[in-house]
């Protein structure tokens, strides 16, 4: 942790680049890149074939001074700065769906891939994709079913139907886990100035279980961080549970203290919290229990510092979550923060 100093030369080293942050008002862009995400659809095992991995991909190669590159299994990682410290920004870029499990002439029973509750998307839309990459909308019934269509077979995967509301700075919409997150690691590649203080790897990664894990894992030994930021989407109010802190839409990024498989370090904690207190940057805390909160966080090795950076978004897993711009902006402004300070630390 030697990297981070003590506390007084964090406060110095935070007060030296006081002058060089701006706090991301750009809303606007923020927004359309969102929406453009948010119409590519790749739920988890089929982020190629549903083409957000070469979306992101293809974005991150138009913004000056950043290489991207897209592995055999959909990761992007994309490259910002010529230092020596290596800060890593983490976001997947999956999103929960369905697969068709059984076809008979009356019915078609679908199977979730990833944390659905039936009860909270019966009457959804859902576009099933087949065979021929042909896409069909259908409603969700009781229990993940929905009537016959021809052209539909065992295995074609589905994903919601996209149906976006924006309504001033809130925007409702499925897969707001994680293109919030996606998004706001886009936005920091393009904000962020490259120098020879530090290197950002933003790493966009896929979800195929030990598959996905492996190619973190890899790319760790490849690029050899000194910090870890992770951003994914968090619990947000007005969903409740007993002793949990559950941040709120507009209020800024959440700190996430613990979750399952981890927790990050005090004094990374207490840096963070500088960084932003400093620089007068929104944020408020994300605390489940150690059987909840699942992040990528859970997958870094324990000698690496990390911060769990999440964007609150209410009703995740649906296709009418909702997440707030502004906390998106406020999330780069505060990742920005955080790296400036680190690549001053000696």
């Amino acid at each position: 942790m030697a990297v981070f100093g003590d506390e007084e030369q964090q406060r110095k080293v935070l007060l030296l680049f006081l002058p060089k942050i701006i706090i991301n008002n750009n809303f606007m862009n923020i927004e359309e890149t969102l929406v453009k995400l948010i119409k590519t659809p790749g739920v988890s095992g089929y982020e190629t074939l549903g083409g957000i991995s070469n979306q992101i991909n293809d974005i991150c190669n138009k913004i000056p001074n950043v290489s991207a590159q897209q592995d055999v299994m959909g990761n992007v990682t994309a490259r910002k700065g010529r230092g020596d410290k290596v800060i890593l920004l983490e976001a997947h870029l999956d999103e929960v769906g369905f697969m068709v499990s059984n076809v008979n002439p009356e019915k078609i029973q679908l199977l979730s891939i990833g944390n659905i509750d039936p009860g909270k998307v019966m009457d959804s839309s859902v576009t099933i994709v087949n065979r021929q990459n042909e896409s069909v909308d259908a409603n969700l019934g009781e229990d993940l079913t929905c009537p016959y269509i021809n052209g539909v077979s065992v295995g074609d995967w589905a994903f919601f139907k996209r149906n976006i509301i924006v309504n001033k700075q809130d925007i409702t919409s499925p897969a707001l886990d994680n293109r919030v997150g996606c998004t706001s690691l886009l936005d920091v590649l393009r904000t962020i100035e490259a120098n020879d203080s530090y290197t950002i790897v933003a790493f966009f990664s896929t979800q195929h279980e030990q598959a996905s894990e492996l190619s973190l894992v890899n790319m760790l030994s490849e690029i050899n961080p000194d910090f870890a930021i992770i951003v994914d989407a968090a619990y947000a109010k007005p969903t409740q549970m007993e002793n949990w802190a559950i941040p709120e839409l507009g209020k800024g990024p959440a700190l996430q203290l613990i979750g399952q498989g981890f927790i990050p370090n005090g004094q990374t904690i207490r840096l963070v919290e500088n960084a932003a207190n400093r620089r007068d940057i929104s944020y408020q805390f994300e605390i489940p229990d150690n059987k909840s909160g699942f992040t990528d966080a859970a997958k870094l090795p324990a000698t690496l510092p990390f911060a769990v950076v999440n964007i609150p978004v209410r009703d995740q897993h649906t296709a009418f979550s909702m997440a707030n711009v502004s906390d998106i902006a406020t999330t780069s402004s505060l990742i920005i923060a955080i790296i400036e300070t680190i690549a001053a630390a000696r």
